[in-house]
């Protein structure tokens, strides 16, 4: 036999769970339910505004983060733009100096 305390906690659960599938009560983040406020773009716009601030580049040092990235980038490719015209002038020179 189930104690009353626990069937108590079971169909708080199952009630809770029902009131959100009626749209009487909203879950959130699978811990709590919270209840549906007035404005029905209160949630989209907070989502879209928390979404906002979290993305890096609004987060300090990223401009830092992203000029080491492309200078690590630029190092790792290895050709240089110096190494791309003496490239360039062999590719140039070398037709000339063919015999005729």
């Amino acid at each position: 036999m189930t104690p009353p305390s626990e069937r108590q906690k079971r169909f708080q659960a199952i009630a809770t769970a029902y009131d959100a599938l009626r749209g009487k009560a909203k879950f959130d983040g699978g811990r709590t339910y919270r209840s549906t406020s007035d404005d029905p773009f209160e949630e989209e716009l907070t989502r879209r505004s928390n979404a906002y601030w979290a993305h890096p580049s609004r987060q300090a040092g990223y401009a830092e983060h992203q000029a080491q990235q492309q200078a690590e980038a630029a190092q790792k490719e290895g050709m240089t733009m110096r190494d791309r015209i003496v490239i360039f002038l062999g590719a140039l020179v070398t037709p000339s100096l063919a015999p005729q």
